[in-house]
Order: structure tokens, then sequence, then C-alpha cells
């Protein structure tokens, strides 16, 4: 699905990376926690593999609107000419090249059983293969493991996992992908993303795209320790530029 670039948030700064080159600015960040209880699905408790799943499952830990141009997300523009700013109304991501590009979330608790929310709209004529999602990490070194939910003009989602030290370089190992009902554009969609820890050896692994599930399933991926973290994934293509307008974004804890 192509090269990536990142934007990381690491212990209060800011690293934008773009794999191609190589390079690299950075800048100091404040980070805000901002948390909205209260709207969580009736069904609580820690996460089985046989639990019954649903897209507002779980309490919410984080949740941005874009509002507070403060809040913690990169805003700059990197040496490829990607851009990520606040806006009018959201999160501006306007996408240079055949690459990922990964901005983490401002929310730096770790979270043994993630959920991820992003809702979002996509400029119209974006090239196939733009589109946006959420991507979920954990571990150091060999033992990182990194998990990417999106959904991808025309219509088509796509669960890939990366390992190893070059999660942020890598071209990912597509675990699963199908056919959306509805793919990015003008009309916002809503695209969740769980990574939820079982045990030591197993993860499960759920994508809902506007309530409904895509996948469900249960990865054997072991060495790994630690919890769950989070960010957005944006995807553009070389065929054309295209811009995605993020207007909310959510974490939530689904064993509370």
């Amino acid at each position: 699905m192509g090269r990536r670039a990142t934007v990381a948030i690491v212990a209060g700064v800011l690293a934008a990376a773009v794999v191609a080159g190589g390079l690299m600015v950075g800048g100091a960040v404040i980070y805000l926690k901002r948390v909205q209880p209260g709207r969580a699905a009736p069904a609580s408790g820690p996460v089985t593999a046989a639990t019954k799943l649903s897209a507002l499952r779980g309490t919410i830990v984080f949740a941005d609107d874009f509002q507070d141009p403060h809040s913690g997300w990169n805003a700059g523009v990197l040496p490829s000419g990607t851009s990520f700013a606040y806006a009018s109304g959201g999160y501006l991501i306007t996408g240079k090249g055949t690459l990922h590009h990964f901005a983490e979330a401002p929310f730096r608790t770790g979270v043994p059983q993630l959920g991820m929310s992003v809702t979002a709209t996509q400029t119209p004529g974006a090239p196939a293969g733009a589109g946006f999602g959420v991507t979920c990490w954990r571990g150091d070194g060999d033992s990182r493991v990194r998990y990417e939910f999106v959904v991808l003009s025309p219509g088509t989602w796509y669960l890939e996992r990366d390992s190893g030290v070059d999660t942020l370089t890598s071209r990912g190992v597509v675990l699963q992908k199908g056919v959306a009902r509805v793919g990015p554009g003008v009309s916002p969609i809503t695209i969740v993303g769980m990574c939820l820890t079982l045990d030591d050896q197993s993860t499960r692994l759920a994508l809902f795209v506007d309530g409904s599930k895509m996948v469900d399933r249960v990865e054997k991926v072991g060495g790994s320790q630690g919890a769950w973290l989070s960010g957005l994934d944006v995807s553009s293509r070389d065929g054309g530029d295209s811009a995605v307008m993020v207007t909310r974004f959510e974490d939530r804890d689904l064993s509370a």
C-alpha cells in the first residue's frame, strides 16, 4: 500500500519524518488531555474472544473535535510538501506522494483494550488508493507491532500489520481487505479500529465503517508487551493531491 511518512509525538517532542528522504523536523509541543465521559455503550467489562463488539463499546478516555488549535496535534509542512494544520472546523492533512502519513494522538496513556475512532471527509476527485483511518501500536524495538485500519478510495478497507523496529517505514502485511459500503469523499464517514489484548499471545482486531463491522479476528502474535497507543493514518497517491479533514477523533477503553 505504499511507503510511509510519519508524524510522531514522543516524550513531548514533535518529530515529522519523510521516509523516502530520511528527513526530519521537530519542535516542542504541549499536550492537553481532553476527556468527554458519558458517551459509552452499555456493554462493559474486559473483552474476550467471544465478546460481542459494537462500534460504540467502551468508555471515552480521550476525544478531540479540533476546535482548540493547541490540543496537541502536529501543525507543519514536511519537506515532501505534505502538511498538517488546524483549520476551520477540523484538522486538515494534505498528502503528497504515494505515502502513508501517521499522526500520533496527544493522548499518551496506553490502553490494553483500545478502540479508536476517526470521523473525516476527503476532497472530491482524490485518486484511487487515497483515504484515511486509524492506527495502533505497542512495544519497542524488535517487539514492536503496529496495526492499521483504513478505508481507501473508491471504497476498499484494509487491515495491515507491521512489526519490528521499522514499523514506520515498512510496507506492511495486508491481513485482510474487502469492500466497504461507503468510501472516503465529501460526506463524512466514521472508521473505528479496535486493538484488544486478550493474553500474551493473542490480540483481537476489529474494524467498523459507519457502524458496520468489516472484520473481527484474533491474531496470534507473541513477544510484544505493553498497552496500545493510537493515531491517525492518512494515505495519499502520486496520481493526484488529496486532503483529509478530520472533525473528530476518540480513544475508548473497551475493558471499562
